[in-house]
């Protein structure tokens, strides 16, 4: 198996697919391609780099794990038939958390951060989309689909690696879990901007973190919201999310936080759109 830095460009072959195809049905193209001829190509466009890929690597497996993914999980399982899926559930305050932290370095650096990662709402509603998008897949595909929790990985890696090889139909080696020993030349592109992984952390085995680190690093109102953007399920009652900081007092701020933030959006798409207006206008 090889698993590298994250590809980017999947959940963009999947928009054009998307694309393709509405113009397919309404007739566009349909002149030169149909549906099955969409798929293919697109198909055979990620599985030319794939592939080659993972034959200088001498494996037969190319694993591709850019988060984004997860919202085009229901369209990669009608494009890659062949293709099993492993959806990561974590406690989505630790999600918001560490979104937290890339956004202040970010910042610190001198640049914007990523738009899901602006500020907690943002974050949240980000959070609650990749859960929703993942829930589905699941639902639809539970034969190819695989849930994992992310502090069963880190409790249990052993375990939790031979279970998700089961799965996915692939012999465990006992070095899977020693992430440390692997090589990490192809990350080196990864690791330059510093935002999202640095090199010691890349080198470290697999290590649990503090109990509930996320309660450093959010404020409560910030827990409030992330925590009512999560709907209730049986996958992630294990987060105890309407216990932990859901007070009055945490519901209460976390509303006044909401409110506050999507104040600031309706005034910078105001600011956005007046703008815009006088390039149009200077420009005519």
């Amino acid at each position: 198996v090889y698993g590298g830095p994250e590809f980017d460009f999947v959940p963009r072959l999947a928009a054009l697919r998307r694309d393709m195809i509405a113009s397919v049905r309404k007739g566009r193209i349909a002149a030169v391609t149909d549906e099955a001829g969409v798929d293919a190509a697109v198909r055979a466009f990620a599985h030319s780099i794939f592939d080659a890929k993972a034959a200088r690597e001498g494996v037969s497996v190319f694993c591709e794990k850019t988060p984004a993914n997860l919202l085009e999980f229901r369209a990669l399982l009608e494009i890659f038939p062949e293709a099993r899926f492993v959806f990561v559930l974590r406690d989505p305050r630790d999600v918001a958390a560490s979104m937290k932290e890339v956004a202040r370095r970010h910042r610190e650096g001198g640049r914007p951060p990523p738009a899901y990662c602006r500020d907690a709402l943002a974050s949240a509603e980000e959070i609650a989309r990749y859960w929703a998008e993942g829930r589905a897949a699941l639902d639809a595909a539970p034969e190819r689909v695989t849930a994992v929790h992310y502090e069963d990985v880190v409790a249990e890696p052993e375990a939790q690696a031979r279970r998700l090889c089961a799965a996915l139909g692939l012999d465990y080696d006992p070095a899977m879990p020693r992430i440390e020993e692997a090589p990490s030349a192809d990350l080196a592109g990864s690791l330059q901007s510093g935002f999202y992984y640095t090199p010691d952390q890349v080198s470290k085995g697999i290590e649990r973190p503090p109990p509930e680190k996320f309660r450093a690093i959010l404020t409560p109102a910030e827990i409030g919201l992330v925590e009512g953007a999560i709907p209730a399920d049986p996958l992630i009652e294990r987060y105890a999310l309407t216990t932990a900081p859901g007070s009055l007092a945490a519901s209460e701020g976390a509303r006044r936080l909401r409110a506050s933030l999507e104040r600031e959006r309706r005034i910078k798409a105001r600011i956005r759109a007046l703008g815009a207006g006088l390039r149009r206008r200077i420009g005519a």
